[in-house]
């Protein structure tokens, strides 16, 4: 420890499992105004969000990383499990640490984050059914797992800076809102997905403009098989992701090549 700094070594694991919180949450260090720079986390922060059993209410913001400007060397990840008629949030949830900003590139108009946290920042959904209300901001991955339903409904929702998709069978996402898919990458898992019974699943939905850059991933694995667009869908050998019309919306659908 260095004098006049704290200093953590290792992982740091929060877990909110229910209660009413009117003040922001942090995910790593927290001090005094302007003692950010003092704070160090040599190691991954990951804080969850259980409102499985209890209810949880936050009315102010979710930061995964530190207070200010404080530093982690490792990667943030923000977990959201549970019922979301039991979590009360519609605050910002930030992948970085509180001061987190962007700067915007003039020739693509791509943001890149001054987060202070040197790995990923990722969020998750585990196990989460139901309408989420909050906004999600300055996250590198999402994960949507363990048979998540998730109903995206915060209409300031922006998720275009989110570069790494990760999807399981068995889990859909939807209200997607403002997004552009161009230079990400797309892992769909497809674990115990029996292609005998079910032939396609709706893995997200949303409005048209949910899915600009659909067609310009950098890469997009369905079930570890590299997959090309061929100009109207995503292909591998065993696979097709196709963008097709839902009701009043557009879907990302997966479907097994018989």
């Amino acid at each position: 420890t260095n004098r006049g700094a704290a200093e953590v070594y290792g992982d740091v694991t929060l877990t909110i499992a229910g209660g009413d919180f009117s003040r922001r949450i942090y995910g790593g260090s927290i001090c005094r105004n302007g003692y950010g720079a003092r704070t160090l986390i040599e190691g991954n922060v990951t804080l969850t969000v259980d409102a499985s059993t209890n209810a949880v209410a936050i009315g102010e913001n979710i930061i995964a990383g530190s207070f200010d400007i404080g530093s982690i060397t490792g990667s943030t990840s923000l977990v959201f499990k549970g019922d979301g008629a039991n979590l009360t949030f519609t605050g910002v949830a930030v992948g970085g640490s509180g001061s987190t900003y962007f700067v915007v590139d003039r020739e693509t108009g791509k943001r890149t984050y001054v987060s202070y946290v040197d790995g990923s920042r990722n969020v998750s959904f585990s196990g989460f059914t139901g309408d989420f209300n909050g906004e999600l901001r300055a996250f590198s991955d999402i994960t949507f797992a363990d048979e998540s339903a998730v109903n995206f409904t915060n209409a300031g929702l922006f998720v275009a800076d989110i570069e790494n998709w990760n999807i399981e069978y068995g889990s859909t996402a939807s209200g997607l809102e403002l997004n552009d898919f161009t230079g990400d990458s797309l892992n769909i898992d497809v674990n115990g997905w029996d292609t005998a019974s079910v032939a396609s699943w709706d893995a997200m939905t949303g409005v048209e403009r949910g899915f600009t850059g659909w067609d310009a991933f950098d890469s997009v694995s369905i079930g570890g098989e590299a997959a090309s667009f061929d100009g109207s869908k995503w292909a591998s050998s065993s696979y097709e992701l196709s963008l097709e019309d839902g009701e009043d919306s557009k879907k990302l659908v997966v479907s097994f090549r018989a």
